[in-house]
């Protein structure tokens, strides 16, 4: 049976580069206060720096608490209302939100200002919403790295831009620009990074009102007095092309695009429509490049109105024969929980998917499962590394001053990027999405347990080689790992609950990031402290992180992703349609989304 290989959609860019714009602004807000948060809360306390530990890590904890309280509103918002509105909220309160932290004159008030600050910040969840929205099988692999790409460029810039232009009255960086040490930069040194993001989060909601169109064809307008009063969070949505609902052959030419129909039935109840989209190669990029990507959108449509069993039949539990019993315990618990999500649906009832359903359906409970395992393990890290780089020698630390420490830091967003870059290539190689997330998952472990035996290594360049390494692959594996868990969290979800499906998925993150480090400082101070024996020494911390990695690499076993869906297609039902038109040129490139039958 000979099969058509499928071309690849291009890829959206102007939506991309509006979202990447908003992905962005998260990650300089999360970032761009490591830096100085100590020294502001030293100088707001009037309090030595190293006094100001405890606060300062309460202004970071407080700002993902916020996070977990709102991601999955967020979430169910996006899903009735649309994707725009949530984004322009969420970058404009941003920006009001850090002018604000700002002009904080106590602790207490800019804790305030960092919770409420996570409880408006819903633009991630929504943004991967949208990408999910956006792309398809052909072209997700290089659209998904749009999020961790993004985070490693903002890592990069964050820090850089917070520890350069705090207290710019007292910066020897900032001296050139006069400011003086008497007036208003001098009183409230955060301002000038917080208005750094003011003017950036004007140009994000410019560029959003701009290039974001609306993705979710199932969203509701908005009430009528919020659309009076906020012109700009009404729905901009492309026109469709239209494409013949004939069951005959029939061609519509649309410039250079042809769109020809096929209905097909499956089984004896069940009448599907695959669309084959034939565009040429000559056709001038910008033109092609909307028409493809209205297709997608189209399809992703379609997609969102199959059955939920048929889409868990993509995501599905174990297909060896010794799993075969709890496969179809899994299959039954997934059939029986949309049958009753699909009845209160139709009865009208209020949202009925959150977080009971989504730790009931297998599918969506081991998705956010391994990456509840995947935010713990590697926020534990993050937090640990900085203590055990300053810790001396004596204790089984490396003895780093703090600009060498944020060397290193700073030296992530390199593979990150690098990383992002790879994916699709990456994609290509292993295309079984769970195996790649077992390598990185894997590949984060070993670099994770090696470094602390950087330790034992002589001093000087041989341990700074090995950390750095140690960080790069580290780093490396885990962009792959956050893509992953992306596109994994958008197949898993129900139909038109995409995004609550991310909110939920933050939720869950944000709560391990919150959790995380409250258990493992603790347990790092006490196994620096006394005499402890290997594993128990400074090793201890990383050697659990090494531990929850590999559990989150074996419990994905039991998610398999079927890949063939909509990749492969019988070329006879092709030239059944077109025999007759006319041949269609070499010059074409094609896409076929069909929905296969299953029945014999």
């Amino acid at each position: 049976m000979q099969s058509v290989p499928q071309a690849e959609t291009p890829l959206p860019l102007k939506q991309m580069f509006a979202l990447a714009v908003v992905l962005l602004n998260e990650s300089l807000c999360s970032t761009m206060l490591l830096p100085y948060v100590g020294l502001l809360v030293s100088h707001i306390q009037n309090k030595p720096p190293e006094e100001a530990g405890y606060v300062s890590g309460l202004l970071v904890g407080v700002f993902m608490f916020g996070q977990v309280v709102s991601s999955t509103w967020w979430g169910c918002f996006s899903d009735k209302y649309g994707r725009r509105p949530p984004l322009l909220i969420g970058l404009f309160s941003s920006g009001c939100i850090m002018l604000g932290f700002g002009f904080s004159g106590t602790v207490w008030l800019c804790i305030l200002f960092r919770f409420v600050h996570g409880l408006f910040n819903g633009n991630v969840l929504v943004a991967k919403t949208v990408l999910a929205d956006i792309l398809d099988r052909t072209n997700e692999a290089k659209g998904f790295t749009l999020v961790s790409l993004t985070y490693g460029i903002g890592t990069l810039i964050g820090p850089s831009v917070g520890g350069l232009l705090y207290d710019p009255a007292n910066n020897t960086a900032m001296h050139w620009a006069g400011f003086s040490k008497d007036g208003l930069f001098a009183k409230f040194p955060g301002l000038l990074p917080a208005l750094v993001v003011v003017v950036y989060t004007i140009f994000g909601m410019f560029v959003c009102i701009v290039y974001v169109t609306e993705s979710n064809p199932k969203a509701q307008p908005l009430p009528r007095w919020v659309r009076f009063l906020i012109p700009c969070l009404s729905h901009t949505r492309s026109e469709m092309i239209p494409l013949s609902n004939s069951p005959a052959e029939e061609v519509n030419e649309i410039g250079k695009t042809r769109c020809i129909n096929i209905n097909k039935s499956k089984g004896e109840t069940v009448k599907t429509t695959e669309t084959v989209v034939v565009s040429e190669e000559m056709l001038s990029h910008d033109l092609n490049e909307r028409v493809m990507y209205e297709v997608s959108l189209s399809n992703r449509e379609n997609r969102n109105d199959m059955p939920f069993e048929e889409e868990m039949e993509e995501l599905q539990v174990g297909m060896t024969d010794e799993d075969e019993e709890e496969n179809e315990e899994h299959k039954r618990a997934n059939r029986n929980g949309w049958e009753q999500l699909n009845e209160g649906q139709s009865q009208g009832e209020a949202e009925t998917f959150g977080y009971k359903e989504a730790f009931t359906f297998p599918t969506t409970r081991d998705v956010l499962i391994i990456y509840m395992l995947l935010s713990v393990a590697d926020m534990g890290f993050g937090e640990i590394f900085p203590l055990w780089a300053i810790a001396g020698p004596l204790v089984g630390g490396l003895g780093l001053k703090s600009d060498e420490v944020g060397l290193f830091l700073l030296s992530h967003s390199v593979p990150c990027v690098l990383a992002n870059l790879c994916f699709h290539l990456a994609c290509r190689a292993i295309t079984d999405k769970m195996q790649l997330w077992r390598v990185s998952l894997v590949g984060m472990a070993i670099a994770v347990g090696f470094i602390p035996f950087a330790s034992y290594f002589p001093h000087g360049i041989s341990q700074f080689t090995v950390v750095l390494l140690c960080m790069f692959s580290r780093q490396w594996f885990a962009a792959w790992a956050y893509s992953l868990i992306t596109l994994l969290t958008a197949r898993s979800a129900p139909k038109g609950c995409v995004g609550t499906m991310y909110g939920i998925n933050q939720s869950c993150g944000a709560v391990m990031r919150c959790v995380g480090p409250i258990i493992v400082t603790p347990l790092f101070a006490w196994s620096i402290s006394g005499n402890h024996m290997p594993p128990f020494n400074h090793m201890f911390v990383f050697i659990l992180t090494f531990i929850i990695f590999l559990l989150a690499a074996l419990l994905s076993y039991k998610i398999v992703i079927v890949e063939d869906i909509g990749t492969q297609t019988v070329v006879q039902e092709v030239e059944e349609v077109v025999h007759g038109v006319e041949e269609v040129p070499q010059g074409f490139v094609g896409e076929l989304n069909s929905r296969h039958s299953h029945d014999q």
